[in-house]
């Protein structure tokens, strides 16, 4: 986890820190992990893993599959979605214009209650705030065993900027026992919208379909960084 990129979230003490992105320089005895902001590379911050987001791999550092890859990425693709569709039958999750979903299983011991967070142009949607600006969290689920999944949908997304990260709520199980969750994020939108890096660079400009995006919570992991996108004034189907 040293040299990971992480970003500042949740933290009153020091507010100032919030959304300031760095690199992680140690892990602490007393649990807390050093980090070198980017706003300050002399200085080695302690916090908390609960106020630190994982951040997404840059552009930069994301490869293009190969041409002989893209049968099986498709067919992935299509499988996850075929799954997703499946759990939100049975849970009653709604299809909108634009939906952000959140898939994991737990299986027996490792029991994780992922909760899914979007950052929207209107505020944070979250099982605290399940509506926000045009999007709502229609389904929440807590830690059980058996296929889980979140979902928040639009009917018209609202225009601007969108960061989707994951939250894991009980980490015990994965920290005492160095375990891993793995989970995916999987975005269908009806609209063209533009796909960002962490530092907020466009890589795909007009994208319309469904991307999946799979991460893994590891050992006390508190936070992981999905995507980002923006949503372009005009864009927006009528």
């Amino acid at each position: 986890q040293v040299g990971s990129r992480v970003k500042v979230c949740d933290l009153h003490a020091k507010p100032e820190f919030n959304d300031q992105a760095g690199t992680i320089h140690s892990l602490l005895e007393n649990g807390r992990i050093g980090v070198l902001l980017d706003s300050d590379k002399e200085a080695i911050v302690s916090l908390k893993p609960a106020n630190l987001i994982f951040l997404a791999p840059t552009s930069a550092s994301q490869n293009q599959p190969a041409a002989s890859e893209e049968e099986s990425l498709t067919e992935l693709l299509e499988n996850k979605q075929a799954e997703l569709a499946k759990r939100m039958e049975k849970a009653g999750a709604k299809q909108g214009a634009m939906n952000v979903s959140l898939m994991w299983t737990n299986d027996s011991g490792k029991e994780c209650d992922l909760d899914l967070y979007v950052e929207t142009p209107k505020g944070r949607i979250s099982y605290s705030n399940k509506a926000m600006g045009n999007g709502k969290l229609d389904v929440d689920r807590r830690a059980s065993a058996g296929d889980m999944m979140e979902n928040v949908f639009w009917t018209k997304p609202d225009v601007g900027k969108y960061h989707v990260y994951v939250r894991n709520c009980d980490r015990s199980s994965l920290k005492n026992s160095g375990g891993t969750m793995p989970f995916t994020v999987i975005l269908k939108t009806d609209n063209s919208i533009s796909l960002l890096d962490a530092e907020g660079k466009t890589t795909v400009p007009d994208f319309v379909g469904v991307k999946a995006f799979d991460h893994e919570f590891i050992g006390g992991m508190a936070n992981i960084s999905a995507c980002y996108f923006e949503v372009k004034e005009g864009s927006i189907k009528t």
